[in-house]
């Protein structure tokens, strides 16, 4: 079954285009430029398909559970996307609700 769609109709949002240059390569560098994507992106989030052509992070979820595990509060949300090559997929949407607290409570 042929899932493609018209691709100029996906993701109208906010649609962040971020390339990571070669000295992004470490995971560290990709979780850096995700929390700042994510920073960037508020209120509309990133998806799977946004941050892998975006910003060019293979694994996003990887990243996002590392940024989880450093204090990140990360919400994901499922939804319908379109790729680069028309087809659809189920894919994640994150959204950063707080950055982790530094130097104990508030």
């Amino acid at each position: 079954m042929d899932t493609r769609k018209n691709p100029t109709a996906a993701n109208d949002g906010a649609y962040l285009n971020l390339k990571l240059h070669a000295k992004y390569k470490s995971r560290n560098a990709q979780r850096v430029a995700l929390a700042g994507a994510l920073l960037k992106a508020g209120s509309q989030g990133l998806s799977t398909i946004e941050v892998r052509e975006g910003l060019g992070i293979i694994h996003p979820a990887g990243r996002i559970c590392e940024l989880r595990q450093s204090g990140h509060d990360i919400l994901m949300r499922m939804e319908w996307s379109i790729d680069a090559q028309g087809y659809r997929h189920a894919v994640a949407r994150y959204f950063l609700i707080s950055l982790p607290v530094v130097g104990g409570e508030l």
